[in-house]
């Protein structure tokens, strides 16, 4: 099943999209980042459970559309 998303997927969006905490972590900072990443990393395999997924496959190549990398502040 493929589905596009119209939206840049940066952290902030999946944040959103999965509810995640992030007060409790420091932004731009390796170890905070990492922990967010797999707080990230839990709610995908949360929702391919919730879907009865089992295997990924990707037979077509990964195509990037687009991206941003939002400046640090």
């Amino acid at each position: 099943m493929r589905q596009n998303v119209a939206e840049i997927i940066w952290m902030n969006y999946l944040f959103k999209r999965y509810e995640i905490y992030t007060e409790d972590c420091r932004r731009h900072d390796a170890l905070g980042d990492s922990i967010l990443i797999g707080r990230i990393f839990l709610r995908l395999l949360e929702e391919l459970e919730a879907r009865n997924i089992q295997n990924i496959e990707f037979n077509d190549p990964v195509v990037v559309k687009r991206f941003q990398i939002i400046p640090l502040a």
